[in-house]
């Protein structure tokens, strides 16, 4: 696979002002990490020039993420892992392939990215995810917390062809898609006991956390890297609601989990090293 690095050789702000130049909303983020630098979050995305320019003036080491959904006119298709390629499999096996798109490369996976339809909305089912209204998505020359970069398949300015429609079947992902596993609703305590804000406790995007707490997780990390994807799914949740969590917060819900799923408790200070490992500058 060739992938595009042209991003790179420029600075992040010359490449958000091409995103931009193509009717993407744009909004910047933490240095390598994945948190809104922005006041409203994802809402507060823009195309606007000077505020592009204002921004990365003020933050020059920042990450660059589009906006999903009507923001941009795309919607993102987030396949995760392996387990959300195995669950594409299944997917495209009965519906057929998937037309072809521009890919943004990962650290564990794709986004492809489609023409944003009319009634397209969120939805997460076993390792995917479609992003639209209210979502956003990292994008290259941007570094991803654990020191990969994210890489385009092909450069966007490139493709010389419109971006393909979602297809339809996508469209109603709880009803194509394999059902979404309910564990945290069986185990209501281990999230909601930490003293998170129901919103950010209740948020279905963590799904990890909920396939471990259900004892279904079909994942190949080991437990501290599992421990390390708890605490980073929480804290985009929590930055996505526009709460700002605390390194005591994340150690109290990967120690909650660590308990909970493998019965261990090895020392605050271990939670303590994830929480500021996803949270460096807290």
């Amino acid at each position: 696979m060739t992938t595009a690095t042209a991003g790179v050789s420029q600075s992040v702000q010359q490449v958000a002002l091409s995103y931009a130049a193509m009717g993407w909303a744009v909004l910047p983020l933490r240095a390598s990490g994945k948190e809104p630098l922005t006041a409203r979050g994802v809402y507060g995305a823009s195309s606007d020039r000077v505020q592009i320019v204002e921004w990365w003036s003020r933050y020059p080491a920042a990450n660059v993420a589009i906006a999903t959904g009507q923001a941009s006119g795309i919607v993102a298709l987030d396949i995760d892992g392996a387990l959300g390629l195995a669950t594409l499999r299944e997917l495209t096996r009965e519906h057929g392939r998937l037309p072809r798109t521009l890919v943004n490369i990962t650290s564990r996976g794709f986004h492809l990215l489609y023409a944003c339809p009319d009634g397209a909305r969120n939805w997460l089912r076993r390792g995917l995810e479609l992003r639209g209204d209210g979502r956003y998505i990292v994008v290259p020359p941007s570094m991803h917390p654990e020191g990969t970069r994210y890489r385009w398949q092909h450069w966007p300015a490139e493709l010389g062809w419109p971006l393909p429609p979602l297809p339809e079947w996508l469209l109603a992902g709880d009803k194509t898609t394999p059902p979404a596993d309910n564990a945290a609703a069986r185990h209501p305590a281990v999230l909601a006991g930490c003293g998170l804000p129901k919103g950010v406790a209740a948020d279905p995007r963590l799904i990890y956390t909920k396939l471990r707490l259900g004892g279904q997780d079909s994942g190949t990390e080991d437990r501290s890297g599992k421990l390390y994807r708890t605490a980073r799914e929480l804290v985009e949740v929590a930055a996505d609601r526009g709460y700002a969590i605390t390194r005591a917060e994340v150690a109290g819900v990967v120690k909650a989990v660590d308990e909970a799923c493998w019965n261990k408790y090895q020392s605050d200070g271990e939670y303590w090293r994830i929480a500021a490992k996803v949270l460096p500058d807290a």
